[in-house]
Parts: C-alpha cells; sequence; structure tokens
C-alpha cells in the first residue's frame, strides 16, 4: 500500500516519541479525526516487514513503538521512493517547479511524466495549475514553455527569486519525509553548473564566520532553512540566463542594499565561490545573497541600535508603549525588548520590501495557546504598518507576539529549588517565550540555564544531575520531559506530573537517595549513575 504525507508525519511522530501516546491526544496534534490517526496506522503496518510485530494501541496507555519496531520504520524510511510514497498534488507541482528551475537540460512533458510517475493528464492538470498560481501572483512571472526551451519560468529576476524561495521555503519547511527523499533524489541526479551538496558544505562552513563579521545572529530555524535553500537559489538564477541589460535593470532596483554590510558578506561570499568551486557570480546573483542575508530575522543584531535606525526605534518605543496601554499586561526589560524588535523590524522591513516570505512555524499555536498575546500585539503592530507603510501577516505578528509573550512580568510564586536545563534550538524569542511559559509550573530560580542542543552536547557531562525540558529529541541518559515551544495541554500535564516538582520534595528526596545508595555502593560516580537512573525511571512513570 503507497503511504502518503499523512502517513510518513505520523511514522516521524512515533519514531521520536519515547512515551506512550493515545490516538485522541495525536489526532488533536494533527487537527484531524481519530479515524484518520487509524486509517495511517494501517497504511504503516501494512507497509511494515511481515515478521514485525504491527504497531498497535494499548487501552488507556496509547501507541509506542518497540525498539524493533524503530529499526523497522527506520529502514522503511530509507527505501522511500516514488514508489512507495504517493504525493499530494501539491506536492508533485513543487517537484515539478524545482526540477524546472534547477534544471541545465530542457524540460520536456515526458521528462516530467517519468518525474513524477503519474499520467499526461495529471502532469498537464498540475502545469495548468501552476500558471493560474502564477497568474493571480504578485511575482510577474509566468511558466511558458517552447519546442527549443521546454518548459521554463519568464519573467522579472527579482519575482523569480522571490518566486523560487517562496517554493523551497515551503519544502523544506511542510515537507514529509517521504516527499523530501523524493526531492533530495531529483536533486541529486539534477545536471547543474554545481552539485547542491558542494554548495550547502560551503555555505554551512561559511555563513557562521560571515555572522561573526557581521556581528549578526541568524535565527537558528532560518539559519537551518537557509543551508537548504540557498543552493537551490543560486542554481535557479544561473538557469534563469539572464541578459547584460536585464541583470544591470535589477541591480539597479537593488541598489539601495549596496550600501549595507550584508552586500560586503555576500562580495567576500562570491570570492569563495569562485575560490573554492570555480563558479563565478555575476552581480545579480551577488545581490540576490545579500538580499537574503538581510531578509532573514536577526536573534542578535549589534548594529540595531545604530543612528540609522533611529527613525524605526521611535516607532517600536512606541509600539511597547502602546501594547501596555491595551493590553494592560506589566512588561520588563524593556529596553532588551525594544533592541530585539528593532533587530527583528529591520529583517521584517527587507522582507515586505522585496518579497521575501519567512514561514512561521508557530504561529497556529501561539494564536490558540496565547489569544490574548497575539490579539493585542496585532493592534499594536497597526502602529508600524501605518508608519512603515506595510501590511503584516499572521506569521509576522506571531513573530512579534514571541518577543512580547516573553518579555511579560512574572507574577508567579516561588518555592523549591531544583535543578532544571531547558533545550530549545528555535532561536532566542521562542527560548524567552517558552521560559515564561515554564514559569507557571518552575519557580524561575529552579531553571539553571537555555542552551541549544550543540551547546548542551558539548557541556552534558558536567551538568549537575537534574531535569531536561527539551524542544527537540535527545540522546541523553539524563532525565527530560520532551515539549513543544508553544506548551500544549499533554506538556503542561507532564511536567505538572512530574516527581522533580511534586510537593516540592525533589532537593530533599534527591540528597536522601544518594545517602541511603552510598551504604550500598562505595564508588562515588556509581552512586550518581545509579541515583541518575531512578529518577529517571521515576519521571518516566509520574
Amino acid at each position: 500500500m503507497l503511504l502518503d504525507k499523512g502517513s510518513f508525519e505520523l511514522l516521524r511522530c512515533l519514531m521520536t516519541s519515547k512515551e506512550p501516546k493515545t490516538v485522541t491526544v495525536i489526532a488533536k496534534e494533527f487537527q484531524v479525526s481519530r479515524r484518520k490517526i487509524y486509517y495511517h496506522l494501517d497504511k504503516i503496518n501494512d507497509a511494515l516487514p511481515e515478521n514485525i510485530d504491527k504497531i498497535l494501541t494499548v487501552p488507556r496507555q496509547g501507541v509506542l513503538l518497540s525498539f524493533t519496531q524503530k529499526r523497522a520504520c527506520q529502514s522503511l524510511i530509507m527505501r522511500i521512493n516514488t514508489y512507495t510514497y504517493m504525493m499530494t498534488a501539491s506536492e508533485r507541482r513543487h517537484l515539478i517547479i524545482l526540477h524546472i528551475c534547477i534544471n541545465n537540460e530542457r524540460v520536456t512533458l515526458e521528462k516530467l511524466i517519468d518525474l513524477t510517475e503519474t499520467s499526461r493528464n495529471t502532469v498537464l492538470n498540475d502545469l495548468n495549475s501552476i500558471r493560474d498560481d502564477l497568474q493571480n501572483s504578485q511575482y510577474k512571472v509566468s511558466l511558458q514553455t517552447t519546442k527549443q526551451k521546454g518548459y521554463f519560468l519568464r519573467g522579472a529576476a527579482l519575482g523569480q527569486v522571490q518566486y523560487m524561495h517562496k517554493i523551497y521555503s515551503h519544502i523544506f519547511s511542510n515537507g514529509s519525509l517521504g516527499f523530501l527523499e523524493i526531492i533530495r533524489k531529483t536533486i541529486s541526479e539534477t545536471d547543474s553548473d554545481a552539485k547542491y551538496g558542494e554548495l550547502k558544505k560551503l555555505f554551512e562552513n561559511q555563513v557562521p564566520i560571515l555572522e561573526r563579521n557581521l556581528r549578526k545572529k541568524i535565527n537558528q530555524h532560518e539559519l537551518q532553512l537557509m543551508f537548504k535553500t540557498f543552493p537551490l537559489v543560486l542554481m535557479s538564477c544561473w538557469n534563469m540566463q539572464l541578459s547584460h541589460s536585464e541583470i544591470e535593470e535589477v541591480c539597479r532596483d537593488l541598489s539601495v542594499i549596496h550600501a549595507r554590510i550584508e552586500y560586503k558578506a555576500a562580495l567576500k561570499l562570491a570570492e569563495i565561490i569562485f575560490e573554492e568551486l570555480s563558479i563565478q557570480l555575476n552581480a545579480f546573483e551577488t545581490v540576490t545573497i545579500a538580499l537574503l542575508f538581510l531578509s532573514y530575522r536577526k536573534d542578535s543584531d549589534e548594529h540595531a541600535t545604530s543612528k540609522d535606525w533611529h527613525y524605526l526605534k521611535k516607532t517600536v518605543d512606541a509600539c511597547i508603549v502602546y501594547f501596555e496601554e491595551l493590553s494592560a499586561f506589566p512588561l520588563e526589560q524593556k529596553e532588551e525588548l525594544a533592541k530585539a524588535l528593532l533587530s527583528h523590524a529591520k529583517a521584517m522591513l527587507f522582507r515586505k520590501k522585496y518579497g521575501i516570505l519567512s514561514i512561521n512555524p508557530l504561529t497556529e499555536q501561539i494564536k490558540e495557546k496565547y489569544p490574548e498575546v497575539f490579539h493585542f500585539t496585532k493592534n499594536s503592530a497597526a502602529l508600524l504598518e501605518e508608519s512603515w507603510k506595510i501590511e503584516l501577516s499572521d506569521d509576522d505578528i506571531a513573530y512579534m507576539a514571541v518577543h512580547f509573550g516573553g518579555a511579560l512580568k512574572n507574577t508567579g510564586s516561588k518555592s523549591q529549588k531544583s535543578s532544571v536545563y531547558v533545550v530549545c534550538d528555535e532561536g532566542l524569542a521562542v527560548q524567552k517565550l517558552l521560559i515564561k511559559q515554564l514559569y507557571q509550573y518552575i519557580p524561575e530560580e529552579d531553571i539553571k540555564a537555555v542552551f541549544t542542543t550543540e551547546q548542551f552536547k558539548s557541556i552534558e557531562e558536567i551538568v549537575d544531575l537534574g531535569l531536561l525540558i527539551s524542544t527537540s529529541p535527545l540522546e541523553t541518559e539524563l532525565p527530560f520531559i520532551f515539549v513543544h515551544p508553544i506548551l500544549t495541554e499533554n506538556d503542561s500535564a507532564k511536567i505538572g506530573h512530574s516527581s522533580y516538582f511534586q510537593s516540592g520534595k525533589f532537593p530533599k528526596f534527591n540528597d536522601n537517595l544518594e545517602s541511603l545508595l552510598s551504604n550500598y555502593i562505595r564508588d562515588t560516580s556509581a552512586v550518581k549513575e545509579c541515583r541518575r537512573s531512578i529518577l529517571e525511571m521515576m519521571n518516566k512513570l509520574s
């Protein structure tokens, strides 16, 4: 039986779960019916080898894969191809667009039929849908075909970059495991001037160096997305075959970017690409890199308070005052909040001016979990829209709401002390909001530090015994609770029921347990290891 996007999303969810989940909880997370979850479970079970136990739901407990089942599911993912994965219509269209944009060779209808492994009529319908979408978009781009060139995009150079960046961002932000494997296979078989992997590796090595030189730090989520999309945008630019006059025209339109330090960074990156890959970027491709650098959200920006941006700061300060007046929510560390919003606003203005998409994966969760903060942020942001002549989407509002939510003054009580470490890779603003959420269940002084996964792994061995709360699955011996960046009801229950926070007994229990174990175990390190295992087991049972 063919597996579709929903089946693979469920498969990924089950593979990363370290505790049972009921079908009701899973259905709520996926925002589908319980019947749909059972349907996907049946498809997964049919795809597994016959010698592997079927994935079953245990009454009042839920679903939890065994080690053998996880290994079989991993092998299933490794065997993904277009014969075992059924693409949705949207995925087919995205695959077609990517293939047309990055391929050096003439793209014919027959090649697209082979690519999608569907009928001639299906591909023709997909191509017509792409044409309709482009006709109704703001990009001034059309899909054309000739006998000599096959299928290709035609239109304004900047519009093509905007459109391609949007498609590639959607692919890597929302693509299922099965679809991403098809994308990887398609890219690897593409005839292009440079291999995708070589460009991706070069960006991964060089962008952190450029960040330090720029004294700016790109949001971690967008940085990972950048490494995947940047090479494709460049490969697509090479296939646009712009004339000299077209390049000069688009560079004139983007001339304001030449004054920014990101343009100097783009020039440096272009030099490195030429030195390492023998590929010469033209003026349009170089300024495109600078444009994307400017458009990505920043977690920190030492230039945010420079005189160049004083007019933005006045509006941001007014927005903060207006938020407090509208909501009656007290804010703390307002200068820090203003600086964070200013860094965010600079990138946002470039995105809005040049039509660069930024996808916020947390928008719906923020709107559902913090409707008041979102509502008052949206009303306050009207000042920015009026002053800067822009229109903010719900994704833009949600990004700002994260900053406001992280600055809300905490009124929670303080109680016992224990050691809690938070691991979150979604950027500083989301880290702050997560901490504010955790303060509802954990006293402020109990949270010892906040790390990214990479930072935590580098100091894991010296971390005091305690509890990890992580937004990413971790391979660690320390006890931890896996949560979403925007806490769900299930996350709240896991934290509230954890033995670490029950009745304020954790510190005393911890000391007594170690004392008791030392009566039977002489080796101090063995005592700590045994204590750690017991607490981990208790945490899983709580």
